[in-house]
């Protein structure tokens, strides 16, 4: 017996030290997943990723994997995920249109192939615990130093049978950690292996449940019977590393984990999180266990561990309110370790939970900038769609990542430059020579485009009315010639921006209307409402229109058509039988609608629910005055350049400046289009870009979150009131408008209020 102690205590001191054992002593050696993956759309899962593997931390897999699961993003929020969208497309349909791919299919562990050769074998199922502790360490050592997984499949042929706990998982892992892990993960002898592992988890499990808990690694006898958090951790790593789904033997690890979460380290708390997401199991309870106990031991962590913690959160969609907080205040102050691609996924990780963590953000935007000459293209990308997504403007930030995205562009694969672009239109900002760049880059390369990387860049374009017909023709040619293998939505935004664009495309637009006739059934009333935006502004197809009203008809009976889709069919159907239907359905999500909606309702309904909704529309408009008069000029100028919408129409501003103390006179028929003046500088723009407004006293909102990408200070009504300003003061004056100004406008109308105090009449006049 004395003996035997003496045997046990120097293979525990071994196991301590990490001597011999490198099994465990090198756990932390994890090996780099070479396969490319594109993730978002914000596209982009985005995995964790060793920019070079230490030998003292443990590092996932490769950031290429990132698809923006997006984002960018898993990589399907994301969505994107993926996210990008043009600008009629609300944040939930996005999501719902953009959702981002998963990793490779996961393969279920089965039994099914069995080699003839195998068929002689017998196996043992069931776990006895007949081992010798020195025995086990031995076969330890012969499977570390099997240099491939085919080696160490050879070596189970023989040995399977006595290994004990330890000896099967550090099989499993090395087997994982191989070269040709992945080409032998169909392997029969795989799957018994599987089996074991899980028979002695399970007889484990069962014996533990007869003693008292001690938290601690059981003595004496039965030693082989403990599952300690390294088995369970490097179980499960092995798991995700080759793609199996065991459901039981996951199912034990995470119970397992669980109960035993306290003697799991910094490290083993960030790689299960990381192994079950990249697994895509949902297991709640697991992750509320891990998320509570890293909340409380961060000081613990490394950047490695921070990244691929909240990586984790965010592939899973598992949204931990104090352990993202936490999480951003410990990496605040440790910034400086982190990597490139640490730091864009972070950024991306929050981006894709939605969480604005406004002190975390500004700090890595400034990392950035002082680490961006060994950033890589998905870095580039998937930081500017984060900073996009979660709407933070940096303009420093993004003026030196075209700079730097600028030259490189043919490294850039479809769905970083996709991403890029998207993330500059949705903050507004202006980058023309990236544009021209990306729009030369996407025709050169036009074949390596799928749909949705061509639809994301067509209907940015389109909704900046930024006109590069280059882009917009070979969008059309492909999705004309590929259009059979376009996603439905895919298909819609590419039809959706060529007709904002006014593209004529007959060759794609005709065998997109039998299709969508024939698929009309599947279509929710969003891609309804799109499509019949898209045909009616091209083309009257009386059969599209049919089905698609038909369609709208079903959809309106179930209650199933948000605001968004119902502005838009009341806009495509004017004077038709669904009109009586989309007023009442207006009328019951009354306190739903966003002010846009509300602006395009009350000018394409009919009928006396339209009384309804200009009441709303006025409660809405009276609200905004109100808290408008509260600001200085530069406060009101920040409150009009967040909303989105471009006009407030023409009852929404007749209602708005009337409040305002202005005297206000409408003609000629109600509408709520685009500010006329803004739709002819849109066309002068895409000659070149216009000299801005050297306004002396007025401040313009310069870009809106919607509507043509230009400097609002040249609008013809700005430079007017900016002009009366220089004149000398008289009694009244009168304004005429052709059209409903711009929100901007609006706003410098109440400060030339505040500065000159007259009797002034506004005409809105509409043209026609």
């Amino acid at each position: 017996m004395s003996s035997w102690n003496w045997a046990w205590s120097s293979w525990n001191s071994d196991w301590t030290a990490g001597d011999g054992w490198s099994g465990w002593s090198k756990w932390n050696d994890w090996t780099e997943n070479t396969h490319s993956h594109e993730e978002p759309r914000p596209t982009n899962e985005q995995l964790p990723t060793d920019e070079r593997r230490s030998t003292h931390e443990w590092r996932p897999t490769d950031e290429r994997r990132s698809t923006h699961e997006c984002g960018p993003t898993d990589e399907r929020r994301s969505t994107h995920e993926w996210r990008p969208t043009d600008e009629r497309c609300s944040t939930d349909e996005w999501r719902a249109t953009h959702e981002r791919p998963m990793d490779e299919a996961i393969t279920d562990v089965t039994e099914e192939e069995r080699p003839e050769e195998w068929a002689s074998l017998r196996w043992q199922d069931e776990f006895t615990g007949e081992h010798e502790p020195l025995k086990g360490k031995q076969i330890n050592d012969l499977i570390i130093e099997k240099a491939s997984a085919h080696e160490i499949l050879e070596l189970l042929d023989t040995k399977l049978l006595e290994f004990s706990v330890v000896n099967a998982v550090t099989a499993l892992h090395r087997i994982a950690r191989a070269a040709d892990g992945l080409q032998v993960r169909r392997d029969p002898r795989i799957h018994y292996l599987n089996r074991r592992i899980t028979s002695m988890f399970m007889s484990s499990k069962k014996d533990e449940m007869e003693k008292a808990e001690t938290g601690r690694r059981v003595p004496g006898d039965d030693w082989v019977y403990y599952i300690d958090t390294r088995s369970l951790c490097n179980a499960s790593w092995a798991f995700a590393q080759l793609q199996l789904q065991h459901p039981e033997l996951l199912e034990i690890i995470s119970e397992e984990t669980c109960r035993k979460i306290y003697d799991c380290s910094a490290q083993q708390l960030s790689m299960c999180a990381w192994s079950f997401a990249k697994l895509a199991r949902k297991d709640f309870q697991l992750m509320q266990t891990l998320a509570e106990e890293t909340a409380q031991r961060l000081e613990d962590f490394s950047a490695q561990h921070l990244m691929t913690t909240v990586w984790a959160c965010a592939k899973l969609i598992f949204l931990h309110v104090r352990l993202m907080a936490a999480i951003a205040d410990t990496a605040c102050g440790m910034l400086e370790d982190f990597t490139p691609q640490h730091l864009s996924i972070t950024a991306w990780a929050y981006a894709t939970l939605s969480f604005r963590h406004l002190g975390l953000m500004d700090l890595l935007a400034k990392e950035v900038l002082t680490t961006l000459r060994a950033f890589k293209p998905q870095n580039v990308a998937n930081t500017a769609w984060a900073f996009a997504t979660l709407h933070i403007s940096s303009e420093d930030l993004f003026a030196r990542l075209a700079e730097h995205a600028l030259p490189k562009l043919q490294h850039y694969s479809p769905q970083n430059l996709s991403n890029l672009v998207w993330s500059y239109a949705t903050l507004r900002l202006r980058a023309d020579r990236l544009f021209q760049a990306v729009a030369k880059e996407t025709c050169a390369r036009i074949e390596d485009f799928d749909g949705r990387a061509i639809s994301m860049v067509v209907s940015t374009y389109a909704s900046l009315q930024l006109r590069h017909p280059e882009v917009l023709e070979a969008a059309a040619s492909a999705a004309s010639s590929r259009g059979g293998s376009f996603q439905a939505r895919d298909l819609q935004s590419v039809l959706h921006a060529l007709a904002m664009a006014d593209v004529q495309a007959p060759e794609l637009f005709e065998p997109a209307a039998r299709r969508f006739v024939s698929e009309v059934h599947s279509l929710n009333s969003l891609d309804v409402s799109h499509v019949a935006v898209a045909f009616a502004k091209m083309r009257r197809d009386t059969e599209v229109f049919e089905a698609l009203a038909a369609r709208a008809a079903q959809l309106l009976a179930e209650g199933s058509v948000p605001s968004q889709a119902l502005a838009d069919l009341a806009s495509v159907f004017p004077q038709h039988y669904l009109q009586p239907a989309l007023a009442r359905e207006a009328a019951r999500k009354l306190s739903r609608h966003e002010l846009r909606d509300l602006v395009a309702l009350e000018a394409s309904l009919e009928g006396p629910e339209v009384d309804m909704i200009r009441e709303r529309l006025g409660q809405v408009m009276y609200h905004l005055l109100q808290a408008l008069q509260l600001r200085s000029p530069a406060g009101q100028v920040e409150l009009l350049r967040g909303l989105k919408v471009e006009t407030f129409g023409q009852a929404g501003t007749a209602f708005f400046l009337q409040k305002a103390g202005f005297r206000v006179r409408c003609q000629g028929a109600r509408g709520s289009g685009s500010c006329a003046s803004v739709a002819r500088l849109a066309e002068v723009e895409r000659q070149g870009p216009l000299p801005p407004c050297r306004a002396t006293r007025l401040q313009s909102c310069r870009q809106l979150r919607v509507g043509p990408l230009l400097d609002r200070s040249t609008c013809c009504t700005f430079q007017v009131l900016e002009a009366a300003l220089q004149m000398d003061p008289i009694p009244s004056a009168s304004l005429r408008l052709r059209s409903a100004p711009c929100v901007s406008c609006v706003g410098a109308l109440l400060q030339f209020k505040l500065l000159r105090d007259l009797d002034m009449e506004i005409v809105i006049e509409p043209d026609g």
